[in-house]
């Protein structure tokens, strides 16, 4: 497994969270199975000299591309397809993509916005789901599931929460799951 981040100071994860993962590695003794490399998805591209089985994305794309616009109709389009393309590279044949991230619109978003709850998160720069696959799929990768979270409390009734009544009111976090498409002719 390898982790990528750039680790900026004030910038979500940060140069304690690289010391302390780095250390949690050490101390475990994971350091053939697990490695953490300091540096932006795009530089770590550039030189990657391995291949993966799963890649994972998890609730950072709306990081690496922000905009408020919806991402087809923005200049981050192009860049967000070429480092899927990229991706797309680095993926063993038969290799899987997983895509997390939150919900722009729903219930959650919405009382987020008008102040009926509290947290930090700016839901207006979060990419519906349907936008990230529309890169992913220019990109050379093909989507073959997807899912709500739903949280725990709630599992009971998951069947009932993991189509739209779940996705336009509590399940605000999302699951994309596509596999390499095929460059072989045959």
């Amino acid at each position: 497994m390898v982790g990528v981040d750039p680790y900026i100071d004030n910038d979500g994860n940060d140069t304690q969270d690289y010391d302390d993962l780095n250390t949690t590695i050490q101390e475990l003794d994971l350091r053939d199975r697990f490695s953490v490399v300091r540096e932006r998805i795009e530089d770590y591209l550039q030189h990657a000299g391995t291949t993966f089985d799963c890649i994972v994305f998890n609730d950072v794309l709306h990081h690496i591309f922000v905009t408020k616009a919806l991402l087809r109709n923005d200049a981050c389009l192009p860049p967000a397809v070429a480092l899927f393309e990229s991706l797309g590279a680095l993926s063993n044949a038969g290799g899987t993509l997983v895509i997390s991230d939150v919900e722009r619109h729903g219930l959650r978003p919405m009382l987020t916005r008008i102040g009926a709850l509290a947290g930090h998160v700016n839901y207006r720069t979060k990419q519906p789901r349907e936008e990230w696959t529309h890169a992913a799929v220019k990109g050379g990768w093909t989507l073959f599931d997807q899912a709500n979270y739903v949280p725990w409390r709630f599992r009971a009734m998951a069947k009932f929460w993991s189509g739209a009544p779940g996705r336009y009111t509590l399940c605000d976090k999302y699951f994309l799951y596509f596999s390499r498409t095929s460059t072989d002719p045959d």
